[in-house]
């Protein structure tokens, strides 16, 4: 029986890793590289991103022609063109195998230090590749992080996560 990621399709993986302008998208983006990171944005959110673009596409790349006009509109919008529920739940499903077992084989790997900044306090085990983006519980993707480095790089692969501690001026 297949969990957590392996359920989904590749057109679905793929969707979780859109970026535009930099920025990766959750549900909506504009033509001219705004992009709407909530992955359910509520209606009024919703018609005050519409009101400040001139063209709006769902996250699939479908043009959105008439904005959703009710929360039951918009949930059948984003289940066609967005982060369907299905996804979602097998989001969590994947995040959720990453037990003591395999935190316990990671810490003992890298060594109980941050890969990051050496710290040595609060370690945390981190997806290198994000879940949310398609990245999978398994050992080559997994690294011991500090909490403080592990908060700020979120759900940023290593490669913009050191773009924007770079840019924030953060060494190490």
């Amino acid at each position: 029986m297949k969990r957590g990621l392996s359920k989904l399709t590749t057109k679905e993986l793929s969707l979780l890793n859109l970026i535009v302008n930099g920025k990766v998208v959750r549900s909506f983006y504009s033509d001219d590289g705004d992009v709407m990171d909530s992955p359910s944005p509520s209606y009024k959110r919703m018609k005050s991103f519409a009101n400040r673009h001139k063209t709006i596409y769902a996250l699939d790349g479908t043009l959105v022609k008439r904005m959703p006009l009710s929360g039951r509109d918009m949930y059948l919008f984003r289940e066609r063109h967005g982060i369907s529920t299905r996804m979602g739940e097998a989001i969590r499903e994947e995040a959720m195998m990453l037990n003591d077992s395999i935190k316990r084989k990671v810490f003992d790997r890298d060594g109980k230090i941050c890969a990051v900044c050496g710290s040595t306090e609060k370690l945390c085990v981190d997806h290198i590749f994000p879940v949310s983006r398609g990245g999978f519980t398994q050992m080559d993707n997994l690294q011991v992080l500090c909490e403080k480095c592990n908060i700020q790089k979120s759900n940023m692969t290593m490669e913009e996560f050191h773009l924007w501690r770079t840019n924030h001026g953060k060494t190490n």
